[in-house]
């Protein structure tokens, strides 16, 4: 694993951000009575395949999340390698769409913050790359599916485990 330390406090701050963000918006909201508590989960993403890609990215991208089930939503923050070896903190909220015994399938949206985005040839010069996709759960394993970036990958694919904490 080859993070910068340069970006370490950068990254750390954002997290920061991100979450506060996520609890002031949630105060005052029912949402919240159930996000107060330690996380329900945590998750721990292994890799990603880039379908189609017209170049190399990262495609080993460890990286922890916790989430907390609040309500009919849940909140996920995290971190890990992004595809273009860089540290990258994320926020997620997700809604399940669809459960049946071991096997659930959630709709997300959220925020991923690249420290260099040099490799990614966005219409755009943010760092903050938004993130929307499908998530599949059957039993620990998860599967992620974001759409691609026009001209360079069709589509993400990330997989992982995930655990419950209580």
């Amino acid at each position: 694993m080859t993070w910068r330390i340069d970006y370490y406090w950068e990254v750390v701050l954002l997290l920061k951000k991100v979450l506060l963000t996520i609890g002031t918006i949630l105060i005052g909201t029912s949402v919240l009575a159930d996000c107060t508590r330690s996380p329900d989960r945590v998750s721990i993403l292994i890799g990603s395949e880039h379908v189609n890609a017209s170049k190399e990215f990262t495609e080993l991208n460890p990286g922890v999340f916790l989430s907390w089930d609040c309500n009919n939503i849940m909140l996920t923050a995290g971190i890990y390698e992004n595809s273009l070896g860089d540290p990258s903190p994320s926020a997620l909220v997700s809604y399940e769409i669809y459960e049946y015994q071991d096997f659930s399938l959630s709709a997300f949206a959220g925020i991923s913050y690249f420290p260099e985005t040099d490799g990614l040839d966005l219409e755009y010069s943010s760092h903050y790359v938004p993130l929307v996709g499908l998530q599949t759960n059957y039993k620990n394993i998860f599967m992620q599916f974001i759409p691609g970036v026009e001209n360079q990958f069709d589509m993400l694919i990330t997989a992982g485990l995930r655990f419950e904490l209580n």
